[in-house]
């Protein structure tokens, strides 16, 4: 029929109903033979090249399957068949998605001449519906990856659906939202008048931004929200409701409170600090650096803390200290400086390496405690760290820094020294007997009697309990040494006049070790120094002697 609507003869009223039907429709007989069909089934079936006259459906459409014959035999019983969609293969190939019903048409006496099919095209709907919902499907994945929860109010301005990863990521059930409106949950922080304001704009259907708030999740977490929305209307300018986003800024807001209270202790420390980058830049420095150095951060800013040196340590001494952060991340010791003004200043320095989450070294940080200003006033840090509490003498920790540099200074100068490891007799009985104040008495007294013997360029350090070191430099020879230790004793062994009236005779012994014979490292000699100690000991207290290689390694 080439396109044209075919009909059974003299079926005039059924051709003018199919033209008319706005639907696809086509007749066949009881054998699936076409009778009629209208142009538009022709033309959704693209049947428009065949003659239909006499043709069945089946000869058109070999692949149609046994679940399409089922349906013809049910209708030729009577039964009336619809289908809500049907995905159709078109002969081209192409797809095509109908609406169809079924039903018997009736000849004479009641029997069933055959069926009509009514289709309608709905391939363009539904390529549609299923655009939608890949796009809603897509925002799902959004949903689910996104940083922010996406929200949605309804006509009452509440909650009614919620990105599903708020629970996993924020600890809230889902439930704890829908149903309230904004400003109806529990906020822990938000003013009435930041709330009425919130409610304003909302009930005025206005857009909001950056409403912050604090609320209590399901674990008893405070967690910290960032809401903004947009009302949505229909192509009717009908209101629907609202959409938004809210953002977690838990983490953000400890973040930058960590960041503050860094701030305040960098700037408010007593210490100087500088930060620099690996090439010893300055980056940044705090108000008590400026005050230690005359210098304002932003003449220094970016120069090499070079700027600052006295030239009284060799080079050798910085390369000590580079050769430290990088293979120990850190780096102590006294340090002579000079301020803008020209003045020379001891400073006791503390420099560590900064590195980022990757291990990598990004900077330097130098913390700094100027000696010299604190001579009458040291703070309680200094002297803890560096100094015995009761005696106020360096401890082992500062006395290794000065047995480092005067071995290094009697190396270049070619110059003597000497490490006297003292300790005290009979210190046992007496805490036993008087008690641990008289004990820590009779140290002090020891102290101030042992310092007033010595020289200014000496140590004395106490190591802890009633051990002492006494660092020697630059002596003349071995016999300096041992005069020294000669007078140690004599001032040992003489009575001790405590305040509290107790009058104690003790007495000690000396071990003694000299650089650079016996060793180059502040623990090596302090350790020979021991050994020549417990051989004094040894041989009856009350003595000293030296150390001897060959006579203690045997």
């Amino acid at each position: 029929m080439n396109g044209d609507t075919f009909h059974a003869p003299g079926a005039g009223v059924l051709r003018r109903f199919i033209e008319q039907t706005p639907v696809a429709i086509a007749m066949f007989d009881r054998e699936m033979r076409y009778l009629a069909a209208s142009r538009r089934w022709c033309d959704d079936y693209r049947l428009g090249e065949y003659d239909l006259a006499g043709r069945s459906h089946y000869q058109i459409f070999p692949e149609i399957d046994d679940t399409w014959k089922n349906i013809h035999r049910r209708c030729m019983d009577g039964e009336c068949i619809s289908a809500d969609e049907d995905r159709f293969e078109r002969i081209d190939g192409t797809v095509q998605w109908l609406r169809w019903e079924i039903r018997p048409w009736y000849a004479a006496q009641e029997e069933v001449g055959g069926i009509l099919m009514f289709s309608e095209d709905i391939t363009a709907r539904k390529e549609a519906e299923l655009g939608l919902e890949k796009e809603r499907e897509t925002f799902r994945n959004l949903t689910l990856i996104a940083s922010d929860y996406f929200w949605e109010f309804d006509r009452e301005l509440r909650f009614h659906s919620l990105s599903p990863v708020i629970e996993e990521r924020s600890g809230f059930k889902r439930q704890y939202f829908v149903g309230k409106a904004l400003w109806e949950l529990p906020l822990q922080d938000a003013t009435e008048f930041d709330l009425l304001q919130l409610s304003n704009a909302i009930r005025a259907h206005k857009h909001f931004r950056g409403f912050e708030c604090r609320l209590v999740n399901d674990q008893n977490e405070e967690r910290c929200l960032v809401f903004s929305g947009d009302p949505c209307f229909s192509i009717n300018d009908e209101f629907l409701g609202y959409r938004g986003v809210a953002q977690d800024i838990t983490e953000r807001k400890a973040s930058e409170e960590r960041t503050r209270r860094q701030a305040m202790v960098f700037n408010s420390a007593q210490e100087g600090i500088v930060i620099t980058d690996l090439e010893g830049r300055v980056v940044d420095a705090n108000a008590a650096f400026e005050h230690v150095s005359e210098y304002r951060l932003d003449e220094i800013r970016g120069q090499n803390m070079r700027f600052i040196q006295s030239h009284r340590h060799e080079r050798d001494f910085y390369q000590n200290m580079w050769r430290s952060l990088v293979e120990t991340d850190r780096w102590q010791g006294e340090v002579w400086n000079r301020r803008k003004g020209g003045d020379v200043y001891l400073e006791w320095v503390s420099i560590s390496t900064i590195r980022n989450d990757r291990g990598r070294p990004i900077a330097y940080v130098r913390t700094s405690i100027d000696l010299n200003r604190m001579e009458h006033a040291k703070s309680e840090l200094e002297r803890l760290a560096h100094h015995d509490a009761l005696t106020d003498l360096p401890n082992r920790l500062l006395l290794q820094s000065r047995l480092e540099h005067a071995v290094r200074r009697g190396v270049r100068g070619d110059e003597l020294g000497a490490v006297l490891f003292i300790d005290l007799d009979r210190f046992k009985q007496v805490n036993d007997r008087y008690g641990h104040k008289v004990g820590d008495d009779l140290l002090v007294a020891v102290t101030k009697r042992l310092l007033k013997r010595l020289r200014d360029s000496d140590t004395l350090a106490r190591l802890g309990g009633d051990e002492f070191i006494l660092l020697l430099e630059d002596i003349p020879s071995r016999e300096s040494a041992e005069c020294v230790a000669k007078e140690v004793l004599r001032q040992l062994h003489a009575p001790f006049d405590l305040v509290d009236g107790q009058r104690l005779e003790i007495g000690g012994s000396i071990g003694i070790s000299l650089f650079p014979g016996d060793g180059l490292l502040p623990d090596q000699l302090i350790e020979n120094a021991d050994t020549a100690l417990y051989r004094a000991k040894a041989d009856g207290r009350g003595k000293f002697l030296f150390f001897d290689a060959e006579q203690d390694d045997s």
